[in-house]
């Protein structure tokens, strides 16, 4: 089981003192522990420092997850004492690639270099205008290799190399005035199920004990959730459900449009068939015998189209799990070839191909000849009727769900965004060395690195930012010892902090509601969003207030989204660049010709840094809306296989009708009605047909629309709105479908009609 707090931001997670106090006293799980894998400590090898990507794990990691070892033990209670020997697990491929697979590297000692912030600027300990690190060197003796298979608790944020036990190493780690944010993980005790580990959850943990506990976020729920499995984020987990869950039943209501549509056409055959099968029925034929060459013709049908349709899945198996909606599900490994699929869609063609030779089964009505030449006109039955309704019913939900979706992204990109990105593209630089220089160093390179990019020919300006609009917000959690001079709204805050120079708001048009940029003279700046000055002052107008205890506001920014639209603007703080930034720079030249250019002036020298990438920005801010652009792909594509399908599934019953009523139609051509007089007939009587289905379908869309609103689309896609458009669409839906039909009924000639009859 995976117990955390389900996230809007996409940051889900526990506190330390959550986990413990949830360990020690939960009745519906043998144990949970708290994962932390932020600590990266470098290992010494061939005279370089490489950093290691850890989990820390608290008390019952090994008894709960029980993860596979190869070599030695886990960690158990005692090494999770403070006065216990400092032990760690090694990954397979630590072992193979820094210790050649030694035959003894249990009980062998491995270094392990921390760089930890010893002080943030402003805080007790720190009266210097930067933050303040140590480098701590502790050595640990290896108790176990896992195995092979096991990569990572969450193998999707990467590769682990080493497990420690986080009481062990928290003294040493312990970042001040940062609070962690843990995934848990747990085993269901005997006798329990998700229900009771939710009910446990719900009953223990109220909003003011997960408040007590750290974990009350404006930005999240605060209600704890379990789900099953091992999951990085139980709010991402939901979310992928629901995307699955809405996957399926579009291609639920699509199979059911798809039965329906063949039963229909088989049965519009039935007419032009009347004479064969009166004429088998004369010469002996028996109920039996039709019914097994109906169920044979459709049961041929259903397996060709059945099979075309596995080719096609194989290829939808691989595309499906490449979509961005689905980028953070943890797929199990299942093959269409699976057995069990196989099984699945063996049942459902058989199901189906007895649905669609059920129709005309019942259409049809054993008769002779002589029954069969007197019929004059033939309305639509019930079976006609409920199956055009549902077509119709289908299709304008299933519309309707992409229509929302549509208008969701339409909103979102013609929005306002309160800045611009036009020519502006991000170089992605390494920075993890510069850490190592003096500040009066760092300031100098930076200096160096913007003037050489700015010298480049085709470049307008250059800025520098530590994140850029588009990318997931990074929020933190601050208590009220990174504020002493403030009274935080429920003792915390959470806000995006982001480091800028002073010419990141201009070069992104961003707008000040109060006071200015930095300026070279300012002693310890920052600017904060108005979101920010409301939360910690009540008003908008705070320049000169003092922030963190001795920063002070030199300006306040109108709130943007730099994040995705949906999401609420968190409060941000922006300070000048230091340690770690992207340069922005503003050019007409494409990311390739920019990073040529920059590439001949690292080569030649000229210039010192490591480009990891080069976007446009553009593309970077559109990239968050691959989601919302998957989703419309797939109920585009749903929507329109429906569509398509309730258009020939409408016209095959027209066409029914119009072919067992010709000798109604023959007989009205010849007493006087003209073509366009039998074409309104035929189109008054497919509008009167399927005005049931358009009025529910209407009602229906309407009500899927508002079950999305919330989850899926924001509330400015309008239900009524939608539900407008589909009825609209629904009747322009009918009208062309039944059009084929008229034209038909309309070339009606009486005499020949009537001599074969």
């Amino acid at each position: 089981m995976t117990v955390g707090l389900a996230s809007e931001l996409g940051i889900g997670g526990v506190t330390e003192p959550w986990v413990a106090d949830y360990h020690a006293s939960t009745a519906t799980l043998e144990g949970i522990a708290g994962i932390d894998a932020a600590l990266a400590p470098t290992i010494e090898r061939a005279g370089e420092r490489m950093p290691l990507r850890t989990e820390l794990v608290t008390t019952g990691f090994f008894e709960s997850l029980r993860p596979r070892l190869q070599l030695g033990r886990g960690l158990g209670a005692p090494d999770h004492r403070l006065d216990s020997e400092l032990v760690v697990v090694i990954s397979d491929e630590v072992w193979r690639r820094h210790f050649d697979r030694a035959d003894d590297i249990i009980g062998s000692q491995v270094e392990l270099a921390f760089t930890i912030m010893t002080g943030y600027p402003g805080s007790p300990t720190n009266n210097t205008p930067e933050p303040t690190y140590e480098d701590v060197i502790q050595s640990y003796r290896i108790v176990g290799v896992m195995s092979p298979s096991m990569r990572g608790t969450f193998e999707r944020q990467g590769r682990t190399a080493l497990w420690m036990a986080y009481e062990r190493v928290a003294p040493a780690v312990a970042s001040p005035g940062v609070a962690r944010s843990w995934n848990s993980v747990g085993r269901l005790a005997d006798g329990a199920t998700l229900a009771t580990v939710q009910t446990e959850l719900d009953s223990r943990y109220p909003s003011e004990r997960t408040r007590e506990l750290g974990m009350m976020n404006p930005f999240t729920s605060t209600r704890l959730t379990a789900v099953e499995g091992v999951v990085p984020s139980p709010g991402m987990l939901r979310d992928g459900k629901r995307q699955v869950g809405l996957f399926l039943a579009g291609t639920v209501l699509l199979a059911i449009v798809a039965a329906c549509n063949a039963s229909l056409f088989l049965l519009s055959r039935a007419p032009g068939r009347r004479r064969e099968l009166g004429i088998r029925v004369s010469i002996g034929a028996t109920s039996k015998r039709l019914a097994r060459q109906l169920v044979s013709e459709a049961s041929l049908l259903v397996v060709v189209a059945t099979a075309l349709g596995f080719l096609i899945s194989l290829w939808l198996a691989v595309s499906l799990r490449e979509l961005s909606v689905f980028q953070d599900v943890r797929w199990r490994d299942l093959s269409p070839l699976d057995w069990r699929v196989l099984g699945t869609l063996i049942g459902l063609t058989a199901l189906l191909g007895v649905l669609v030779s059920l129709a005309p089964m019942l259409g049809l009505r054993r008769q002779g000849i002589a029954a069969a030449a007197r019929t004059m006109s033939t309305r639509a039955g019930w079976g006609q009727r409920t199956a055009g309704t549902a077509q119709v019913c289908i299709a304008a939900v299933v519309s309707a769900v992409a229509t929302a979706f549509v208008w969701q992204l339409v909103v979102f990109a013609t929005a306002d965004r309160g800045f611009s990105l036009e020519d502006l593209n991000v170089v992605r630089i390494i920075t993890f060395r510069d850490q190592a220089l003096g500040r009066p160093e760092r300031n100098a390179l930076r200096q160096h690195r913007r003037e050489a990019v700015g010298a480049l020919p085709g470049v307008r300006s250059v800025a520098l930012a530590s994140q850029v609009p588009g990318e997931e917000l990074r929020i933190t959690r601050a208590g009220p010892e990174a504020f002493p001079n403030l009274e935080l709204p429920g003792g915390e805050l959470w806000r995006a902090g982001f480091s800028i120079d002073a010419d990141f708001p201009e070069m992104l048009g961003l707008q000040f509601v109060h006071g200015r940029a930095f300026d070279p003279a300012d002693t310890n700046p920052v600017i904060v969003n108005e979101t920010m000055a409301r939360t910690l002052w009540g008003r908008p107008d705070v320049v000169g207030e003092l922030y963190r205890g001795r920063d002070v506001i030199v300006g306040v920014l109108k709130d943007v989204s730099f994040g995705h639209p949906s999401r609420p603007i968190p409060p941000m703080s922006f300070v000048p660049v230091d340690l770690v930034y992207d340069l922005l720079v503003l050019s007409e030249h494409t990311p390739a010709e920019l990073r040529s250019l920059l590439q001949q002036k690292i080569d030649a020298g000229e210039l010192d840094m490591e480009i990891e990438s080069v976007e446009r920005l553009e593309d970077v801010w559109n990239a968050q809306f691959a989601a919302d652009r998957a989703r419309i792909q797939m109920s585009a594509t749903a929507a329109l296989l429906v569509v398509l399908l309730a258009a020939f599934g409408f016209y095959g019953t027209q066409r029914y009708l119009v072919n067992a009523g010709r000798r109604e139609y023959a007989i009205r051509a010849a007493i006087g009605a003209g073509p366009a007089a039998l074409g309104r007939l035929v189109l008054s009587r497919g509008l009167a047909l399927s005005l049931p289905g358009i009025a529910l379908g209407s009602l229906l869309a309407y009500t899927a629309v508002a079950w999305l609103r919330g989850d899926f689309v924001t509330a400015e896609v309008s239900s009524l709105g939608v539900a407008a458009v589909i009825t609209l669409a629904m009747l322009v839906l009918v009208l062309s479908a039944t059009w084929g039909p008229s034209v038909q009924a309309r070339g009606t000639a009486p005499a020949p009609l009537l001599r074969e009859e």
